[in-house]
């Protein structure tokens, strides 16, 4: 390079050479004329991602359907199917409002003195006890709205929780399973297991200002389950106190069939160090019950009923009035005639029979889709059969999941797994079969099958135990078999709303029972109630002389409310404040005559108010 004064200089005296060695390394001629006779042509060449799009088109037609090709369940998530999904952990499921302004006013204007006295008590609680958690257990009968104090009962500026033990009761209150809000193992097992680092982060922030938890359905709640959601909130709080700090409202009656593979939720539990532990609640919980029934006519005498025989307290009128609905089922002439109404049975063989029977009978297009089990993982063929070979028929061994479905156009149907419950898409949400439709040319397996979800469609035949949370409008036949179950008959029949239209077999009024241990509970929690932490002024046998300041923050906004409060009803003296009213002395007039209206006997309204301009 030295004897060049330039690089142009050096590459023409090696311009041979460069050239000699590039003809032997660089063969580009033939590509270089490949490319030019690609481009002369550009305007008749294909897209060469087309042969790639119509791949992917057969995929999404035919690939999901095909249970042949096992590559295709590689990735399938079985946690849908056992109701455990690592994405429920990242669901919010905090509540703050849980309706509008109009609908929430609406809601505490409907609820009786009963209600509106526990309504207090907890709004109180919460303004007033910051620290000190709260345990309340809100039972009642049939039909006295515990359901509407439920969705009444939401304080402000606190973060609640609401759940339920079964999907379709969690989709009813606007709230969430407890396996999923608390993310509990679908085992059964209720063997207590830590969350992982990155699920514990998860729930720590969203329920970081979690103050209070509401759970309808009690009774369906075991101890061990009971136990497992304190342990939890322990751990995602970090607080040692029981439910880690966190206020409990439960919602529901104890005289239900017992929890499932669990203990009733007051006895101690039995398994492991159970017998040693505390019991929760025992401990803590203490019970306000609702009386007052707000049915009407019809529904109310027939909720009066239901009310006396889930205590055991049924008279000699009420047998000889459900004996009425009582029909002999072998006799052909009998009612059973209407199979259009759903069934209800007391084992899962009498509801498989019938199911079946719907199915043979029917003359509308049928279709039988069979289950394909597959092995996920790199395993020998002998060691994959061995595991297929072990997979039991029984549905009761494979988390309710049936090896055949039979299904019919036309026949209700009602899914078996929790989907997704803020959209109903629960266990035993009931939907309509409506078309079958075959996509892979030469199958009979049906590929997709389309239904329509609807709350009116019932399965034709259920358990009387699944039936547990199901409202059935058009009515039901119920047969009570021969066994005896405590507060099977209760459930059964509470499902209809009412008497005349429910269809009985095999009544067995001998059987017609209840449990001795939730009786004494129920015994025990009555003679020792939840003490209100507001007086009820409304009581009639008061004695006392009585104010009452409230501020009203607009008497204008809330003149409809107010003859609704009846702690404000029978005072002596009502002071309001932050009335906003414009002409103090004329409106003041107007007000009082307008109370006078709604029966409100107070003798003196007073306003404290900056007069407006």
């Amino acid at each position: 390079m030295t004897a060049f004064s330039t690089y142009e200089e050096h590459y023409t005296n090696v311009q041979s050479l460069i050239s000699t060695k590039q003809a032997m390394y660089e063969r580009v001629a033939l590509l270089n004329n490949i490319d030019e006779n690609l481009s002369l042509n550009d305007d008749d060449a294909l897209d060469g991602s087309t042969d790639d799009i119509d791949q992917t088109e057969i995929s999404a037609k035919y690939g999901c359907f095909n249970p042949i090709d096992k590559s295709l369940h590689q990735s399938y998530d079985l946690g849908i199917d056992l109701g455990i999904r690592k994405s429920v952990v990242g669901v919010n499921v905090v509540s703050e409002a849980l309706l509008p302004e109009s609908i929430y006013r609406e809601t505490i204007r409907s609820l009786n003195k009963e209600q509106k006295c526990i309504f207090y008590h907890i709004s109180h609680w919460f303004k007033v006890n910051t620290n000190e958690p709260l345990y309340a257990f809100l039972s009642g009968g049939t039909g006295v709205g515990k359901s509407v104090t439920t969705r009444a009962i939401c304080p402000d500026d606190v973060k609640i929780l609401i759940c339920a033990p079964t999907g379709k009761a969690a989709h009813n209150i606007g709230g969430n399973t407890l396996h999923a809000a608390f993310h509990i193992p679908a085992n059964q097992s209720f063997s207590y297991k830590p969350l992982d680092m990155q699920q514990l982060n998860t729930l720590r922030s969203k329920y970081a200002a979690l103050s209070v938890v509401f759970i309808d359905g009690i009774s369906i709640v075991g101890n061990r389950m009971f136990n497992y959601i304190s342990m939890r909130l322990q751990e995602v709080k970090g607080n040692l106190k029981s439910f880690g700090g966190v206020s409990i409202t439960a919602i529901g009656v104890l005289y239900q069939l017992k929890p499932v593979m669990d203990g009733w939720i007051f006895l101690n539990i039995k398994a492991g160090y159970g017998p040693l532990g505390s019991n929760l609640w025992i401990d803590h919980f203490l019970m306000y019950e609702l009386q007052t029934i707000m049915r009407q006519k019809d529904d109310k005498i027939f909720a009066e009923f239901l009310n006396r025989l889930r205590e055991g307290n049924h008279t000699n009128d009420d047998l000889r009035m459900i004996k009425k609905r009582a029909v002999n089922n072998r006799d052909p002439r009998s009612l059973l005639a209407d199979e259009t109404l759903p069934h209800l049975f007391t084992t899962r063989r009498e509801v498989f029979v019938y199911n079946e029977k719907i199915y043979c009978e029917t003359n509308n297009a049928k279709c039988k889709v069979e289950a394909v089990d597959s092995v996920c993982g790199d395993m020998t063929i002998e060691i994959s059969q061995k595991i297929l070979d072990r997979i039991p028929n029984d549905s009761s061994k494979t988390m309710v999941k049936e090896s055949t479905l039979c299904l019919a156009e036309n026949i209700p149907v009602e899914v078996c797994v929790n989907i997704e419950v803020e959209d109903g898409l629960t266990i035993g949400a009931s939907c309509l079969v409506r078309k079958f439709d075959y996509r892979v040319e030469g199958s009979e397996r049906c590929s997709i099958v389309w239904v329509e979800f609807n709350d009116r469609n019932v399965a034709p035949a259920k358990t009387i135990h699944k039936s547990q949370g199901t409202t059935m409008p058009e009515g039901a036949v119920i047969d009570f078999g021969n066994r005896k179950t405590d507060h099977i008959h209760y459930i059964g029949l509470r499902r209809v709303q009412n008497m005349s239209k429910i269809v009985i077999l095999n009544l067995n009024e001998e059987k017609i029972s209840t449990s001795i241990d939730a009786k004494g509970e129920m015994e025990r929690l009555r003679s020792k109630t939840l003490p209100l932490s507001i007086p009820n002024l409304s009581q009639d046998d008061r004695e006392h002389f009585t104010v009452a300041y409230h501020n009203i923050r607009s008497l204008y906004l809330h003149m409809d409310d107010l003859p609704h409060e009846y702690d404000m009803k029978n005072v002596d003296v009502l002071v309001l404040s932050e009335t906003r009213l414009k002409k103090m002395m004329q409106m003041t007039s107007s007000v009082w005559m307008g109370l006078q209206l709604f029966g409100m006997t107070i003798q003196c309204l007073i306003t404290v108010d900056h007069i407006m301009a």
